[in-house]
């Protein structure tokens, strides 16, 4: 069973369509295509549960340089690294949990991770993972609005490349009912992160996060 790498993956697929609508980065994955549930209202003495969300980020000035973006792009993957962490160890916190921090295709992941978590009655203990980001690898580049204005809005697009590792963390998984719950690997290994602005927004927010690929460009050693 392997629940964890298909959250990593799933991770990957949490991203950058909703966060630029109209707008194009030159490095931009392309966007997952999400599928909206429908439900049917039906007569109930139960209250709806409300949606748990994280707090709001602070709003921040567009980036003026690659290593400001980076760093600003960073403080938003260090929160969200916790806060993912926070919602597989508490499933019930529902996918919305990460809405402050994601957009487009990262966004569209995180349903079906948390959904598989609680299919399989599983939650994570231990401690976050750790990311550290490689600076003289990673790298950003401008994004620019659709048709008419066309506005640019340089280094909006960070692409972050480290070592993400979950060794030291304790992190197993805990099953319902005394089931045996599958293996965790423990590991470090390279990853990436593309994180965007959002001149609306006036945030940085995580749109695709997944392994990173040596055949893709440079890579450390983890």
């Amino acid at each position: 069973m392997t629940i964890r790498r298909t959250i990593i993956t799933a991770a990957a697929a949490l991203a950058a369509a909703a966060l630029l609508a109209g707008c194009s980065g030159s490095n931009d994955p392309k966007p997952a295509k999400t599928t909206a549930s429908s439900h049917t209202a039906t007569a109930s003495a139960t209250p709806t549960p409300t949606a748990v969300v994280a707090p709001a980020q602070a709003q921040v000035a567009a980036p003026t340089s690659k290593d400001a973006a980076l760093q600003a792009a960073n403080k938003t993957v260090q929160k969200f690294i916790k806060l993912q962490f926070d919602l597989e160890s508490n499933p019930s916190l529902g996918a919305s949990y990460l809405n402050e921090y994601v957009s487009g295709n990262a966004s569209g992941a995180a349903p079906s991770a948390v959904e598989q978590l609680q299919k399989a009655g599983l939650r994570l203990t231990g401690s976050p993972s750790t990311f550290q980001p490689d600076m003289g690898i990673s790298y950003t580049s401008t994004v620019t609005a659709a048709a008419p204005k066309k506005t640019q809005y340089p280094f909006a697009n960070a692409m972050l490349i480290g070592c993400l590792s979950n060794l030291g963390t304790g992190q197993k998984y805990i099953a319902k009912g005394g089931a045996t719950p599958p293996a965790l690997k423990l590991q470090s290994e390279p990853f990436e992160y593309q994180v965007m602005y959002s001149p609306d927004q006036k945030v940085w927010k995580v749109t695709a996060f997944q392994p990173a690929d040596p055949n893709s460009g440079a890579v450390p050693e983890c």
